[in-house]
């Protein structure tokens, strides 16, 4: 199976933060540290493609003659009995969704900035912080396989109940982030953010039988991104102030391969 999975975060947060400028510098000058808490959305597209069709085998009950005589022609059945087959299908099960959420974010970030006149350049490091789920949603040709479907890769029949379930993780994400800024007055910053961010992400599917046949986690290991947005900061003190800002990231798209287990 294989699934490619792009995602896009944005955030909106208000800050509060500690700066250390000195007296014959800008409001926002020195070494910072700042808090943040917002919300966050993400949304990623995920596509499952399969190599093959996937088997289903489907049980069903027939009642036929388990005992009868044959007298001169004549033919009575004596006894009827319930017998189970397996009819095989083959099914194209490769789907397409999209999964979004909304959750609430903390933000951490530390790092220095330098004003040239009405300008100001600064140079971050930051750490999101929030649930890590981001959103479920039903694999309708995955659910479909799975209805009436029986597992019989573990010697018993399990039949499946449908409903299979894509779930998708994100990690906490830390990046770098350079902030070239415009003093709108002096003790206000206007400001736009850019750098390289990282996360890890998995997918989880869940669901389809009882005995957990489907159940599989693809992690795809540390993922790429790229964040841009705009802020403003206004300076309380010498040493404190308030911001707001949004950004977003995308991060991009990776595609892997986990084993299948159920009548491939």
């Amino acid at each position: 199976m294989k699934i490619k999975i792009p995602c896009l975060l944005i955030i909106m947060s208000i800050m509060c933060a500690l700066s250390t400028p000195s007296y014959a510098e800008r409001a926002f000058d020195g070494y910072n540290v700042q808090l943040g808490l917002g919300k966050s959305h993400a949304k990623s597209p995920i596509s499952t493609s399969y190599s093959n069709n996937l088997k289903k085998e489907v049980v069903s009950n027939e009642t036929e003659c388990t005992g009868d005589v044959d007298f001169w022609g004549w033919h009575w059945c004596y006894r009827y009995g319930t017998v189970k087959t397996i009819e095989t299908t083959y099914i194209n099960a490769d789907d397409s969704f999209t999964i979004s959420k909304s959750n609430t974010t903390g933000n951490i970030a530390a790092g220095y900035s330098r004003s040239t006149q009405d300008y100001n350049m600064a140079l971050n490091v930051f750490y999101n912080i929030g649930s890590q789920n981001y959103g479920s949603e039903q694999l309708d040709k995955l659910s479909e396989y799975a209805q009436d479907n029986v597992d019989i890769s573990s010697g018993a029949i399990v039949e499946g109940t449908g409903d299979v379930y894509g779930r998708v993780k994100i990690k906490q994400i830390i990046g770098l982030t350079l902030e070239p800024g415009y003093y709108a007055q002096d003790n206000i910053l206007a400001y736009v953010k850019v750098g390289p961010a990282w996360t890890k992400s998995e997918l989880q599917i869940n669901g389809g039988f009882d005995d957990g046949a489907l159940d599989t986690t693809v992690k795809f290991g540390s993922t790429f991104g790229l964040l841009y947005g705009i802020g403003v900061k206004y300076a309380l003190s010498e040493n404190w102030y308030l911001g707001a800002e949004a950004y977003q990231v995308k991060f991009e798209s990776k595609t892997t391969t986990t084993p299948f287990l159920v009548n491939t």
